[in-house]
């Protein structure tokens, strides 16, 4: 056996996530798995949502998932050359980024992600960091818990600043910016996330 080809197309429906319902309109896979070294290749990855829309690829190392080890992570790798994130809850509106580049580790319970290293970019503008995501929670009091840094590189505008701000925190700062800082050019700008899970619906 030299590869395991896997794939799937043309999936729709509906994640639960929490109290909110995302729609899948289109979903579709296509991965190459090594019995020889164990390493998933992620050839393609297109993803059509209320959430996110792209095209992705990526790999996984899965020489402990197949060894059945449940103390030790896994290494993943993940890229897209462009693709939009929507969350109403938490940006204004749908963010636009041009590039994505990640690496990371998957915990061995796949609750928690490490992102060892991350980078993307939209217009002008890139950032690199690191941080964790982390699901807590079971059905509808699921959430996502989010950790990290990042530096930018590059200049971007206030439009661009405001775009990134999540809409309820400091919202007072944020609408300043957005009235009275109609062109500027930004730069060495330093991104810190702490979102607990749940943190929306605390306000």
């Amino acid at each position: 056996l030299l590869n395991t080809q896997l794939s799937l197309s043309g999936v729709a429906g509906a994640v639960k996530l929490g109290s909110d319902t995302i729609a899948i309109r289109d979903l579709s896979f296509a991965a190459v798995y090594d019995p020889a070294t164990k390493f998933v290749s992620l050839e393609s990855l297109i993803v059509d949502s209320d959430s996110l829309a792209g095209s992705f690829t990526g790999a996984l190392d899965a020489r402990n998932i197949m060894a059945g080890d449940t103390s030790a992570p896994s290494a993943f790798a993940l890229s897209s050359e462009a693709f939009t994130l929507a969350v109403p809850s938490v940006f204004e509106a749908p963010l636009q980024l041009h590039s994505l580049d990640v690496d990371g580790e998957i915990a061995p319970d796949r609750r928690h992600l490490k992102l060892t290293n991350v980078k993307a970019g939209t217009g002008e503008m890139s950032a690199t960091g690191a941080g964790e995501l982390w699901l807590e929670g079971e059905g509808e009091t699921l959430g996502v818990g989010i950790k990290g840094h990042a530096a930018s590189e590059g200049t971007f505008t206030p439009q661009q600043v405001v775009a990134f701000w999540p809409a309820k925190a400091d919202a007072y700062a944020r609408d300043w910016v957005k009235t009275n800082i109609p062109s500027a050019k930004v730069s060495k700008a330093v991104f810190v996330v702490d979102w607990p899970p749940g943190a929306m619906a605390k306000g």
